[in-house]
């Protein structure tokens, strides 16, 4: 009789054991996603600064930091600025959400012979350590009349889960 329930306690551990083993297994299991592609990121970079170029938004941004940083003297337009919210959003909804992005905007300063930065969008984003930059430049030789010249960096990469 007492090996009996000796015999049903090494059972039942067994059996626990196993159990475990399966819950901890079942749930290590990772989903498969595909491997993310940074020409597709590159492409949807373009098309974003294609349409912001096309609509006139970006003209309207380079002016709007252009005055800002030279005028009113703020290294960084204002996060609630109307263009620079428009910038940011026409940049989101091209992007995969997945993706992240941040740009610095730059104007040539023939003086130094060098380029101000005069912007960034996104300045909260921090690029990551763990995953490719790509990087698509829109550079504007003036418009309007105003013929200096700046350049429209994005940076683009995905987010990376650890």
């Amino acid at each position: 009789m007492y090996r009996r329930g000796q015999l049903f306690l090494i059972e039942v551990i067994i059996a626990l054991s196993v159990l475990v083993v399966l819950i901890a297994a079942l749930f290590s299991v990772q989903t498969f996603s595909p491997p993310l592609d940074d020409t597709t990121l590159r492409q949807n970079g373009e098309a974003a600064i294609s349409t912001m170029v096309d609509n006139g938004l970006m003209y309207k941004y380079l002016e709007d930091a252009n005055y800002s940083y030279y005028t009113e003297n703020e290294y960084i337009l204002p996060p609630t600025n109307d263009t620079k919210i428009d910038v940011t959003t026409t940049i989101e909804g091209m992007l995969p959400s997945v993706a992240n992005f941040k740009v610095y905007t730059q104007r040539y300063n023939t003086t130094s012979s060098s380029w101000d930065q005069i912007d960034i969008v996104h300045v909260q984003e921090s690029f990551p350590s763990g995953s490719d930059l790509t990087i698509v430049d829109y550079y504007s030789p003036g418009f309007n009349g105003n013929f200096v010249q700046f350049k429209f960096q994005l940076f683009l990469w995905y987010e990376v889960s650890s």
